[in-house]
C-alpha cells in the first residue's frame, strides 16, 4: 500500500485530516494512492524509527478549499515491511487484530465518557449538536475513544499514544482521564467570581470614586452593565436583601 510517513500528523480511525501536495514524498504516495483504489497508510515516524502501528486511510474525491486532499482514517494496521519503489515508499501490513468490543467493565467506563461529553457541551455551547449527538450514540469503547482522540482537544502525542493502545477500554479510560483533566479547568473558569474579588468590578469602582462629576455617570453606568452581564444571580441576591422587606410591605398594602 502507498504510505505517508509523518512526524507532526497522527491519524487515528474516524478522524478526518486534509493532507497537502506540497511534500514530495506525500505528494507522491497521493497520486500513487489516487490511481488505484484510493487507499493509503499513514504511519507515524520521527525521520529515524518508523512506528509499529498505523492507521489505512480512505482518499476523498475532491479537493478542498486550501488545495488539500481529505483523508478519513479506517482502522489500525500492523506494519510488517517498508519497501521503496518508483512512486515512492509503500508498506506490507496486516489488520490489527480487533480485541472483544465489550470486555467487562466497558460499559461503566462509556457511561463516564458520554457524561463527560454531556458537561464539555454544557460549558462550550458552540459545540454543533449534531456532534455531541453523533458521540453520545457511539456505544462501543473503541469506536468512542478513537473518534474522542480525533478532536482538537489531543494534541499528536497524545494521538500517537492512543493509536498504540490497542486494547479498547484501556484506550478510552486514556482518554476519559485527559477529557477530565480539561473538564476541571474549565469548571475553574466557569466558576463565578464574586463582586468583592472581580478584578474588572474594583476597577469600576476606583475610577467612580476617582471621576469628576461629569464623567463619573458613565463609569457608573458601565459599572452597572458589567454587574448585570457577569453577576446577576449575586447582584440579584444584594437587591433581595437590602430592598426584599421593603418590597414585600409594600406590596402587602396594595
Amino acid at each position: 500500500m502507498p504510505a505517508i510517513f509523518s512526524d507532526d500528523v497522527v491519524l487515528v480511525p474516524y478522524m478526518e485530516v486534509s493532507l497537502s501536495m506540497n511534500d514530495p514524498s506525500s505528494r507522491d504516495a497521493i497520486l500513487d494512492a489516487l490511481g488505484s483504489r484510493r487507499l493509503i497508510a499513514m504511519i507515524p515516524s520521527d525521520g529515524y524509527k518508523v512506528g509499529d502501528v498505523g492507521t489505512l486511510a480512505l482518499l476523498g474525491d475532491q479537493k478542498d478549499r486550501q488545495g488539500g486532499i481529505p483523508l478519513k482514517g479506517l482502522w489500525r494496521i500492523s506494519v510488517k515491511e517498508v519497501t521503496t519503489i518508483n512512486t515512492g515508499r509503500r508498506v506490507k501490513f496486516s489488520k490489527v487484530e480487533g480485541f472483544k468490543d465489550f470486555p467487562p467493565g466497558a460499559i461503566e467506563t462509556v457511561v463516564r465518557v458520554h457524561r463527560q461529553v454531556k458537561e464539555f457541551a454544557e460549558l462550550m455551547p458552540s459545540i454543533p449538536r449534531e456532534v455531541i449527538s453523533y458521540v453520545l450514540g457511539i456505544e462501543s469503547p473503541g469506536k468512542l475513544a478513537d473518534v474522542c482522540a480525533g478532536s482538537p482537544l489531543f494534541d499528536s502525542r497524545e494521538r500517537l499514544g492512543l493509536l498504540n493502545t490497542l486494547d479498547p477500554v484501556e484506550r478510552l479510560e486514556m482518554v476519559s482521564e485527559r477529557l477530565e483533566r480539561d473538564l476541571g479547568s474549565m469548571r475553574e473558569l466557569a466558576r463565578p467570581t464574586s463582586i468583592s474579588n472581580c478584578e474588572t468590578c474594583m476597577d469600576f469602582a476606583d475610577r467612580a470614586m476617582e471621576s469628576v462629576d461629569a464623567m463619573r455617570n458613565g463609569v457608573v453606568a458601565g459599572f452597572l452593565e458589567h454587574l448585570v452581564e457577569k453577576h446577576s444571580a449575586e447582584l440579584m441576591g444584594l437587591v433581595a436583601e437590602k430592598y426584599g422587606p421593603s418590597f414585600m410591605q409594600k406590596r402587602s398594602l396594595r
